[in-house]
């Protein structure tokens, strides 16, 4: 009798852990799916979200007023290096381990259409 008691609430511990872990799982992978109003609204949250954006979409030939329609204002107006020739949104620090920034570059070349961009790290 004991045995099958002790069976029976085995198996239900495992089961509350598994759909725990899976609940876990679509949790996590929720947040890393790119979402404009987060993106606009959560700024903090960006660094987990933009290589599902970067993956969906290719901004290389975009204009910035089509960017700024995809990813909203840049943060570009916060730096001091004002750069016309660059649009900058800040990723914040949740995938590093050591709290460095990381920032979203966006080039433009002479034309004002991206040309390329980088994830940098500062």
């Amino acid at each position: 009798m004991l045995l099958k008691q002790h069976y029976a609430s085995t198996i239900i511990i495992g089961v509350l852990l598994l759909f725990f872990s899976i609940y876990a799982l679509s949790y996590n992978l929720s947040l890393q799916r790119f979402d404009y109003n987060r993106w606009v609204g959560y700024p903090e949250q960006r660094a987990l979200m933009v290589n599902d954006f970067l993956q969906e979409h290719n901004l290389v030939g975009l204009t910035p007023a089509e960017v700024m329609d995809l990813l909203g204002a840049s943060d570009s107006a916060n730096r001091a290096d004002d750069d016309d020739d660059t649009v900058v949104y800040d990723l914040g620090a949740l995938r590093r381990m050591d709290y460095k920034t990381e920032k979203l570059f966006i080039y433009l070349n002479e034309r004002g259409y991206v040309k390329s961009y980088e994830i940098v790290t500062r």
